[in-house]
């Protein structure tokens, strides 16, 4: 039953990440050329079939205009519960980092245009 959850998690995070390409108006190609996500991949996690990495999700969050932290809680929703607690905890840990580096970054973005 626990997979059956996560995997439609997955899914749903998958339409979600397809529906923001599309709204951009972005074909896969253009995902890769422009930021580097293999277009494979991406049509893979678009399908639910593979769950995107934080480095991924950095360069779709940049891609879709979508702030990181609103990819990070959907692909949280997708992580099978069975993640031994020490790898959750460093898996917490980078995402923790990410988040702050985003912050300062739209603090700099922010500092520029006033």
């Amino acid at each position: 039953m626990v997979c059956a959850v996560k995997h439609e998690e997955l899914a749903k995070l998958g339409a979600y990440m397809k529906s923001l390409r599309e709204d951009k108006g972005l074909v896969l190609e253009d995902v890769q050329k422009q930021y580097g996500v293999n277009n494979s991949f991406l049509s893979q996690i678009e399908r639910g079939l593979k769950r995107p990495g934080p480095n991924t999700l950095r360069k779709l969050s940049q891609a879709y205009f979508v702030p990181l932290d609103e990819l990070m809680v959907m692909y949280h929703h997708s992580l099978p519960t069975e993640i031994p607690d020490s790898r959750r905890a460093e898996l917490y840990r980078k995402v923790n980092e990410m988040q702050d580096k985003m912050s300062e970054l739209i603090r700099l973005i922010n500092d520029i245009y006033k």
